[in-house]
């Protein structure tokens, strides 16, 4: 997978010419937009699975209070539950986005961290070493993609969030920019997907009340 990666790298940076740090987003944003046809249905379902559960919320609770102390009878009758309400948390579409972003993720950061990129970008004096105001922007930026996620809504929560965040942060401030960018092109771009499927779905709503 390298070879397309370096391909349409080195096409955005020779041909378009594009400096290293437009070509690494340049190359994030056409993966993201290839994946597209998957990555927004997935997260369509994931808004309809969270209307699901909202909706039946109290005999969900009701199950959970009855059978807090036994928590195997608990899993089962939540997972009977569920069956019963065609309520599904994993199903073709959900799989294959995370197969298909899970191997682009993978071959992207495999080619970025062998490649020797050098350059300038916007603050960056050297996209080859971490930056401190990068890492920060890309660490809270993920934290507020975890909490626009619709299959999260339910389970988030601030710690939960801060963790995440602080993980993304120490990791970033370990890896060089080129990293850092191509990691938070990709966050931004989950995050305007999850913003307008939220957005689509709100205003559906509004229209059918």
């Amino acid at each position: 997978m390298n070879w397309i990666f370096e391909t349409v790298f080195t096409f955005l940076q020779t041909d378009l010419t594009l400096s290293t740090g437009l070509a690494i987003i340049g190359l994030t944003v056409l993966i993201r937009l290839l994946l597209l046809p998957i990555s927004f249905p997935a997260i369509v379902q994931g808004i309809k699975q969270r209307q699901q559960l909202n909706k039946f919320k109290p005999q969900i609770d009701k199950l959970k209070q009855q059978y807090q102390s036994d928590p195997s009878l608990l899993s089962q009758k939540l997972m009977q539950f569920y069956k019963d309400n065609s309520i599904t948390f994993v199903n073709k579409t959900n799989l294959m986005n995370m197969l298909g972003q899970g191997i682009t993720g993978f071959g992207m950061f495999q080619f970025l961290n062998s490649t020797n990129l050098i350059g300038k970008f916007a603050w960056i004096s050297d996209i080859a070493k971490s930056d401190v105001l990068l890492s920060v922007a890309v660490a809270l930026l993920t934290g507020l993609s975890m909490y626009l996620m619709p299959s999260a809504a339910e389970s988030v929560n601030y710690l939960m969030l801060i963790v995440v965040s602080g993980v993304c942060l120490v990791s970033l401030l370990n890896f060089s920019s080129v990293i850092g960018l191509y990691w938070g092109t990709s966050t931004l771009v989950s995050t305007i997907q999850s913003f307008t499927a939220n957005l689509i779905h709100s205003r559906k709503i509004l229209s059918h009340g």
